[in-house]
């Protein structure tokens, strides 16, 4: 094979190597990209997350605060009223589902309260937890009169009264009060200072409204930042192809390429019989045994041929 041969064929597989590194370098760099904006979307879906739960926790305290101060007025009304029945006629209620104009004024004002939107309430229930004359919980006050009596408490529910939770998130409605959509349920136990009755209070809030406009507002910042993000990896990988491309270039250039295209055009010199050609020998090059190796034995054969013509 003659030198040009050589350097031809060196040449196409250096530019070959050149864009396999090159190619690599940009999946790696890519795969980093991606890494990274996956890191940050999950980022933006714990800060969602997180501003979901603080607006939660902000509609359970401000429930609980003022729903606290109308919940022991209306109980003081309707414990009062209820004081002036025998315990038989109480007990005659309950078993016959009778409901007592204490009760009908009670689910009144709760009425009221659904109708004029306050705290932006949906349904409110006042729950007897089980005594004595009662062994499932039993609604006895309502802002819808017909569940009085009639609704049964589910099993999750009554499982986080007894556990103290004092909100539970109802991703997908309550089925049991026939609400559909995201709503928020706020438990509240409180205790029937004369009798010692327990009652839990359970007000249920629409909340599609205030979690849709956080998933609207960071799905609009989602999009924007998202969008910078893919041109800055867009030009990144950009930059990174142009600089690796060419100082790969340059590198195999100066210490691949350059010194094996002397060793092929030395060695095409040598094939044509010019033993008297130049070697350069490139000190901490990659190819320094190699050139100082192949310098050595076209010295040996210009000796040997000397040798042999009676020059020594």
């Amino acid at each position: 094979m003659s030198g040009n041969s050589a350097h031809a064929t060196f040449g196409a597989k250096k530019t070959r190597i050149l864009y396999l590194i090159t190619i690599l370098v940009l999946v790696v760099f890519i795969a980093f990209g991606l890494a990274s904006w996956l890191v940050f979307r999950g980022s933006q879906d714990r800060l969602v997350q997180k501003s979901k739960d603080k607006l939660i926790q902000t509609e359970v305290d401000n429930i609980t605060s003022a729903s606290g101060y109308i919940g022991e007025i209306l109980t003081a009304a309707f414990t009062t009223a209820m004081g002036n029945l025998s315990v038989t006629e109480i007990s005659d209620a309950f078993t016959n589902k009778k409901i007592s104009a204490a009760q009908e004024e009670v689910d009144a004002e709760l009425r009221r309260m659904k109708e004029n939107g306050v705290l932006g309430l949906e349904e409110v229930l006042v729950v007897l937890l089980p005594t004595a004359l009662n062994p499932e919980p039993m609604v006895i006050l309502s802002s819808d009169e017909s569940l009085v009596y009639e609704w049964e408490m589910p099993d999750y529910l009554l499982q986080a009264v007894e556990d103290g939770e004092p909100y539970l998130w109802m991703e997908n409605g309550v089925p049991e009060l026939s609400l559909s959509g995201e709503y928020l349920l706020v438990l509240q136990t409180t205790v029937a200072p004369d009798t010692g009755t327990e009652y839990v209070n359970i007000m249920a809030k629409p909340m599609s409204e205030e979690v849709s406009d956080i998933d609207d507002f960071f799905a609009s910042e989602q999009k924007n930042t998202n969008l910078v993000l893919a041109i800055v990896i867009l030009g990144s990988v950009f930059v990174v192809f142009i600089i690796t491309f060419f100082v790969l270039s340059y590198l195999i250039r100066k210490r691949i390429t350059r010194p094996i295209e002397e060793l092929a055009a030395a060695a095409g010199e040598v094939m044509e019989g010019n033993l008297d050609v130049d070697i350069q020998v490139h000190e901490g090059g990659e190819f320094e045994d190699l050139e100082r190796a192949f310098k050595e034995m076209v010295e040996s054969f210009r000796r040997y041929i000397a040798k042999s013509v009676g020059e020594e």
